[in-house]
């Protein structure tokens, strides 16, 4: 048995021969954050819709604990990776705090009455989120960048050990998307997550990455900001 928690091999991913990305080999323990870059179309949404199962890889696996992703049931899946991608869920009819709670029900169940403690987690993501103010905002009412966040908690709710996102500050100011880096880095070693994040956010993903992966000429390889053309 091997010793890391995720584990890639031999994976390409792509919908086309003409967009085929060749991946990197990946041996990965929880504890870190992995920042992807590249320009825009180079794979690196096609990668974490494979890893979230959303798509099949042309070519190899994906392992967790030693296990093919695929083989995980789904709810077992959905207690152990939480994805925030660039199609959000349409829910305009939610508040704020709602939308976060849908969080809670691949642990609890969707008939489930949340404890004590799952609403302590909440308001401690709220908190550390300075996002108190959109708990009673009706999602219809709220900008991009409030969405957005509330996406985030929604996932940080979910309490997973894999956490996939996909451009999570796209529409967020200064100020937030350095409050949300710090807060990633933060859950990935206090809490023992593995975070995936891709990015076009260079200054922030070199300051806050563990590793990064670079998206570029149909391939996905270890590196630095120096390998961005």
């Amino acid at each position: 048995m091997n010793e890391f928690f995720f584990e890639k091999k031999q994976l390409c991913t792509g919908f086309s021969p003409a967009n085929f990305c060749q991946i990197a080999d990946l041996r990965l323990q929880r504890g870190q954050m992995i920042g992807l870059l590249g320009r825009n179309g180079a794979g690196k949404s096609t990668f974490l819709q494979t890893l979230a199962r959303q798509i099949n890889p042309q070519q190899g696996q994906i392992f967790i604990q030693n296990k093919p992703i695929h083989s995980f049931e789904p709810t077992k899946w959905a207690q152990l990776l939480a994805l925030v991608n660039t199609e959000k869920v349409q829910a305009d009819f939610l508040t704020g705090l709602e939308l976060v709670k849908l969080g809670l029900y691949p642990r609890l169940g969707f008939w489930a009455k949340p404890e004590a403690a799952d609403l302590y987690q909440i308001e401690l993501i709220f908190d550390h989120l300075a996002i108190d103010f959109l708990k009673d905002k009706m999602l219809n009412h709220c900008s991009d960048g409030e969405k957005q966040m509330l996406h985030l908690a929604r996932a940080l709710a979910q309490d997973t050990q894999l956490l996939v996102l996909d451009e999570i500050t796209a529409h967020l100011d200064f100020v937030n998307r350095r409050k949300v880096f710090e807060y990633l880095q933060s859950a990935a070693k206090e809490a023992q997550k593995l975070v995936f994040i891709a990015t076009h956010e260079l200054d922030l993903a070199a300051e806050y990455s563990d590793k990064m992966l670079i998206f570029a000429e149909k391939r996905a390889f270890w590196g630095d900001l120096t390998h961005l053309r």
